[in-house]
């Protein structure tokens, strides 16, 4: 799930270069973005999952440091957690400072090769409360909360403002160079997404499939504190 999140910061800022960071042309883009996003996605618990990345949390680069993402970890604890949570927020520090184990040179050079939940199991073991909700979260597989049909781009205007910034020559009809229209898939691509609809279903009537939890679920952490 950190992954999903660190894609969808890494799409948002694409875009505003793109578009140069002049905000009336990226922001309503983004805002389809984050509309979706809003909707489909327990954000708090993929924002979690993000900062006990350690493919995230040791690396600089990233967004990790953000204070949203800090605070939608702290929110998860709060929300989700009903023992333990003061050892829990006392051993953040031990992960995010890389003290113990997780200063090891072998944890630090198979941060990026090792997944998330695995390299916890490995190397948590100075924090053995945080070792436990680390896994429970990381282990989750990435899921959406529900379907609805996301909002169609509007290609043409976007090409009108590459033609403008002098991306490229913009010709009729050329709204094909970004991608079709939302209405120009084929019959085989409509029949597959109706096949997945029709499976998204069953696993909703199922209480939903892959381990994945929203965050309108009443979750408890009290079995693994």
């Amino acid at each position: 799930m950190g992954y999903v999140y660190d894609g969808m910061y890494r799409a948002i800022d694409g875009i505003k270069k793109l578009f140069k960071d002049k905000k009336k042309f990226w922001e309503p883009y983004i805002n389809i973005i984050k509309d979706r996003w809003d909707t489909q996605f327990p954000q708090e618990i993929y924002a979690a999952a993000y900062w006990l990345n350690l493919a995230f949390q040791y690396d600089p680069s990233t967004s990790s440091k953000r204070q949203e993402v800090h605070g939608a970890l702290t929110d998860v604890i709060e929300m989700r957690v009903s023992t333990s949570r003061h050892k829990l927020v006392d051993e953040l520090k031990l992960f995010r400072e890389r003290v113990g184990t997780f200063g090891k040179l072998l944890a630090l050079e198979t941060s990026k090769t090792t997944q998330p939940d695995e390299w916890w199991k490995l190397w948590g073991g100075c924090a053995p409360t945080l070792q436990k909700f680390a896994i429970r979260i990381l282990s989750q597989t990435a899921s959406s909360s529900g379907y609805e049909e996301p909002p169609c781009l509007d290609y043409e205007e976007l090409e009108a403002v590459l033609y403008e910034e002098g991306a490229y020559p913009i010709n009729e009809g050329s709204s094909h160079h970004v991608q079709g229209g939302c209405d120009d898939d084929d019959d085989d691509d409509d029949e597959e997404e109706e096949e997945e609809e029709d499976e998204d279903e069953d696993d909703d009537e199922d209480g939903g499939g892959g381990g994945g939890f929203g965050v309108d679920d009443d979750i408890d952490f009290n079995y693994v504190l």
